[in-house]
């Protein structure tokens, strides 16, 4: 007779935790969760108390759910009605890495990612592969002179709205320190007169 860890050929995998919804029992799987969400935050993944980019809800833990070889990310969030009940509500954060739409779109050089990973890390690695990619064209020679122009005019559009966006974001930033420095002041100048 095969060994109890293969059966018909296939190793047997345990089932994934299904996290209780209260008492005793929740604080046990939270504690049993807790080691997986703090190896993906070092993946940037939202980790327990960010808030939820699906539903704004601040997350409780996280599941990382494999099915045929795919990573996908859900969201838990226990909520408590006035009558103190709990129930649990999951959130869809999407695939690690989406396979379909990135073979799909070969030609932008990009890997589309799911919405566990912030809009910014997400958007810099697909500009700056994408970039990669034209850039290798142009240095192959592979492109045509019309469609060399139109990529020209392309990013000349582009760098223009980066430059008005990097200058909108200088001047919040200055914006936000004045404010911060104006709040210190404010602080300070009380602790001095309740010193006096």
């Amino acid at each position: 007779m095969p060994s109890m860890a293969l059966r018909y050929g296939v190793p047997l995998t345990a089932p994934l935790p299904q996290p209780p919804s209260f008492g005793r029992r929740l604080k046990r799987a939270r504690r049993h969760l807790r080691p997986g969400a703090r190896a993906l935050s070092e993946e940037r993944i939202p980790k327990r108390g960010d808030r939820c980019p699906v539903c704004g809800l601040p997350i409780d833990w996280v599941e990382r759910r494999v099915v045929n070889g795919h990573v996908y990310y859900y969201a838990w969030h226990v909520i408590t009605n006035e009558n103190g009940q709990k129930r649990r509500k999951k959130c869809y954060l999407g695939a690690k890495v989406y396979d379909y739409v990135t073979r799909k779109n070969y030609d932008l050089g990009t890997t589309f990612r799911g919405m566990a990973y912030s809009e910014a890390d997400r958007f810099s690695e697909y500009f700056n592969s994408a970039l990669d990619k034209l850039s290798a064209k142009v240095q192959s020679g592979a492109l045509e002179p019309e469609e060399a122009r139109h990529w020209l005019g392309l990013l000349k559009d582009m760098n223009s709205r980066l430059e008005r966006l990097m200058a909108l974001l200088e001047d919040y930033l200055k914006e936000l320190s004045k404010q911060a420095q104006a709040s210190e002041a404010y602080t300070a100048g009380k602790e001095l007169k309740a010193s006096a």
